[in-house]
């Protein structure tokens, strides 16, 4: 009876998806390129087993760390490409096992356990109000000097995100601290206010948000911090890791009833233009480009790209032809297109090992659950060596292992 249940689940949310983007995504973005779904044998066979692997995705129980990144990666990454494939036209068949390899992997190296001994050196509350001083003095010194193209204005975001690139450069300290409080700790502060009943983290945190937009242009940001705010609600409640689990599911399949809503009454959706669109379709067109360019002449299978630069700048500029387009994927496939089969498959090994350490910390406090559901949602559009440095999370795995609780928290 569960198994069933959860196949008519997934039935449901594989029809959201494929549905959604047959009957309106595909004439809000044709003209990006993106193909149409072609309903053949083929494709058939691809839905049938996005069914059946949401099945199992939706039947089993998640408790651990380690399960966020294993529920997203399934039903973000597995199953709209399963059903999108056609977005970009790739071999859909060596882009599932591409990417289902993976899932497979971390899930056998999470079964492992790890004992790490407690270390507390630092106060955890006084270490939140260190990380929040950080921030607002790091946003400061972007204030000191924006770019010109500075402004609130959102047509003009990516070229404000350009120039901010060359004005701050790519590999200085400021870059990376600015890289660090974006996608680390403004949504830790969002998380550690609202779930410690700190209205000055919750204040500071947009405030440092903004700044960031009216310099860099940055949008993502800011679904991060609700994303955290709405997770800390949740854990507050009895049994609360349990229900954000249960209501993942349900809270896509909420995105995609509003879409439908939206294009009903305004034959229009910015819940499909802002995020539908950039989590599902752009996610699944990706993956089928970085497929197809590993079977191009600029990457060999064993060692990698042989162009010198990073993958995801050779598919936005070489492979796709736009220049400064910075085109991300998840962490498995960009290490396959980066370093090879042998770099694809240490990702695999370096995703699970810090779902290892994450699970074996997940009792000493909520800031791990936190860490790990940021972890899991980074490496779904980033390097996981870039998740763990530039986006700061390995710094705060480090800090707060040797942080102790506070008697007020």
């Amino acid at each position: 009876m569960r198994f069933a249940l959860s196949t008519v689940k997934s039935l449901i949310y594989a029809l959201a998806v494929s549905a959604t983007y047959y009957f309106y995504g595909y004439e809000q973005n044709k003209s990006y390129g993106y193909g149409q779904i072609q309903i053949d044998s083929d494709y058939l066979m691809c839905f049938s087993f996005a069914v059946f692997f949401g099945a199992l995705l939706f039947w089993k129980t998640y408790r651990k760390p380690s399960d966020y990144f294993l529920l997203l990666y399934g039903m973000i990454i597995v199953i709209p490409y399963a059903l999108l494939h056609d977005i970009q036209g790739g071999g859909a068949k060596i882009g599932l096992v591409a990417i289902v390899t993976p899932f497979l992997g971390v899930l056998c190296l999470c079964k492992l356990k790890l004992e790490l001994p407690h270390i507390g050196v630092f106060s955890e509350a006084g270490m939140a109000g260190a990380i929040l001083l950080l921030s607002v003095l790091v946003v400061s010194l972007l204030l000191l000097s924006p770019p010109n193209s500075a402004s609130f204005s959102l047509v003009d975001s990516y070229h404000r995100r350009l120039e901010s690139r060359e004005l701050y450069g790519s590999g200085t300290v400021l870059a990376y601290a600015a890289s660090i409080v974006m996608n680390g700790l403004l949504p830790l502060m969002a998380f550690w206010g609202v779930l410690k009943k700190r209205v000055v983290f919750i204040l500071v945190s947009v405030l440092v948000y903004v700044s960031f937009y009216y310099v860099y242009g940055v949008k993502a940001p800011v679904m991060y911090m609700v994303f955290a705010g709405v997770y800390a609600c949740v854990l507050k409640l009895n049994d609360g890791q349990a229900k954000f689990f249960n209501n993942i599911y349900y809270g896509f399949l909420l995105l995609f009833t509003f879409a439908w809503l939206e294009f009903w009454f305004f034959d229009y959706s910015y819940s499909e233009d802002y995020i539908i669109r950039r989590v599902f379709y752009v996610g699944s067109y990706l993956v089928g480009v970085y497929v197809c360019a590993l079977g191009t002449a600029d990457t060999s299978l064993l060692s990698g790209l042989l162009a010198s630069k990073p993958a995801s700048m050779y598919i936005g500029e070489d492979f796709l032809g736009h220049l400064g387009l910075n085109a991300n994927t998840n962490t498995f496939l960009y290490f396959f297109l980066q370093f090879g089969i042998f770099g694809y498959f240490f990702a695999i090994l370096l995703v699970g090992a810090v779902m290892i350490i994450l699970n074996s910390l997940r009792f000493r406090g909520e800031v791990y659950l936190f860490i790990s559901l940021m972890f899991g949602v980074l490496i779904l559009e980033q390097s996981v060596t870039t998740v763990l440095v530039s986006s700061g999370i390995g710094g705060l795995i480090v800090l707060f292992y040797f942080s102790r609780q506070s008697k007020n928290d």
